[in-house]
């Protein structure tokens, strides 16, 4: 038995050991825009640089929270750095520049990390009074699959 639950452990982490190879691709290829803005009028139809370049920098901070939530669920972020994690997560979510972007982009994300952000952006938009939110409900009960 000991042998099988490593096995699926090393599946596991052989899954997100990929997953991570392609958030690192993503991560260049969006700087490379960043260090060459001409790149991102490339990609963009839009006249304005600056609201191109705004989402691509909210994308790739979208990416880097579903990458924690990803870790979370595949249990390789104890549970209590997750619950300091997704405190800072609701903080952090409150920016104009993620709100606004985020329906946008919403549908480029997994369903389950779209229904955990949807829920971080109501949680904190709930405590606007600058106190740490209270920790019941919440947004990072989903259990790790």
């Amino acid at each position: 038995m000991a042998v099988f639950l490593q096995l699926r452990y090393l599946v596991r982490q052989m899954r997100f050991d990929a997953f991570l190879e392609i958030q690192e691709a993503t991560r260049e290829l969006i700087q490379l825009g960043f260090d060459h803005p001409d790149l991102l009028a490339v990609l963009e139809q839009s006249k304005t640089r600056r609201k191109a370049r705004e989402r691509k920098y909210a994308q790739l901070w979208l990416n880097q929270l579903n990458l924690a939530f990803a870790a979370y669920r595949q249990k390789h972020v104890p549970r209590d750095l997750w619950r300091s994690f997704e405190t800072n997560i609701r903080a952090f979510v409150q920016a104009d520049l993620l709100r606004s972007h985020w329906p946008s982009l919403k549908p480029f994300y997994p369903s389950a990390f779209q229904a955990f952000l949807d829920k971080a952006v109501a949680e904190g938009a709930t405590n606007s009074s600058g106190t740490a939110p209270s920790t019941a409900g919440r947004c990072g009960k989903t259990k790790p699959s």
